[in-house]
Formats: C-alpha cells, sequence, structure tokens
C-alpha cells in the first residue's frame, strides 16, 4: 500500500505544486527525516515521506474529500487515519514514523505557506535553474505574465475619458 500512496499522493502534491517544487519538497523532507530520525534512532521510510505529502496537501485543502480503502475521509483526516490503521497492524510505535512525517510536513508547510505570508521571505522556493530544466513550460507562461505586467505598468495614466457623473 506504500508504493500506491506514495505514487498517488506524491503525484497529488506534483500536480499542484509542479515538478520543481516537488523535488525541493521531497529533498527538504529527506533531510529533515534523516536528522529527525538520526536524533529519535528511529530509521525512517515511506510512511514518514507518505504523510508528510498527505499532511502537506490536507493543510492546503482540509475539507476536500478523498478517497481512503473504501471511505471517502476529509484530507485532513487522512494522515491520522494511515497513522491509526498502522498503529492497530502493528501496535504503537508504528506510529512514530508518522508523527515524524507530520512534524517535517509542518515545517515544510509553515515555512513554504504562512511564514511568506507573515513577512518573511520564502526560502523553499525551487531555483530557476531547476524551474527551466524540469518545467519550461511554467516559464514560458512566467515570462508572458511579467511581459504583459511591464507593459501595463508603462501605460500612462490620465489618457483615458474622464467620466462625470
Amino acid at each position: 500500500m506504500s508504493g500506491y500512496y506514495l505514487f498517488e499522493y506524491g503525484s497529488n502534491l506534483e500536480r499542484v505544486y509542479g515538478t520543481p517544487q516537488h523535488l525541493i519538497f521531497l529533498v527538504v523532507q529527506i533531510g529533515l527525516l534523516a536528522g529527525l530520525a538520526m536524533l529519535l534512532k528511529q530509521p525512517f521510510f515511506g510512511p514518514s515521506i507518505i504523510t508528510a505529502m498527505l499532511h502537506v496537501m490536507s493543510r492546503a485543502m482540509p475539507h476536500q474529500q478523498v478517497k481512503w480503502l473504501i471511505f471517502n475521509v476529509p484530507y485532513w483526516a487522512l494522515p491520522y487515519g494511515l497513522m491509526a490503521a498502522d498503529c492497530l497492524q502493528a501496535g504503537i510505535g508504528a506510529g512514530v514514523p508518522h508523527v515524524m512525517g507530520i512534524m517535517t510536513g509542518h515545517f515544510y508547510y509553515y515555512h513554504k505557506f504562512i511564514w511568506p505570508k507573515m513577512g518573511g521571505e520564502d526560502w523553499l522556493v525551487a531555483p530557476d535553474f531547476l524551474v527551466r530544466r524540469l518545467d519550461p513550460s511554467s516559464v514560458d507562461a512566467d515570462a508572458g505574465r511579467k511581459k504583459m505586467e511591464s507593459v501595463l505598468k508603462k501605460r500612462k495614466k490620465g489618457k483615458g475619458r474622464k467620466i462625470s457623473g
């Protein structure tokens, strides 16, 4: 099931944020989980990455219904449902990798989406060379958007007709 979850929810995350940002997400998660695993002396594998992906997606779209096994559940409940299912099958210790995934997923979500809204810098943005290499169509769209913005800025104000009323 881990392979299915990794493909299904990983591809959802990639579709929403794009391939370059998905790669940044994976690199950050592997680095954070490796450090956390060393501190806790706990190995991390698929469940930690999957739970981190689900946590980020569940924060972005908490009330969207998603299919899990045979149930439709809200996205916010999915990481906790997977953790509960693993704990019921393998004991309470099986929840540790999920907790690690939730913690690192929250770290990513906070620094990518919440911190920039509070005035901080988004330091988790994909570098330009990665965007050009992995998603050239977004570079073209971004260039078109920037060109349109520059044209709109160059327009002189006060050249139109004044509407009196």
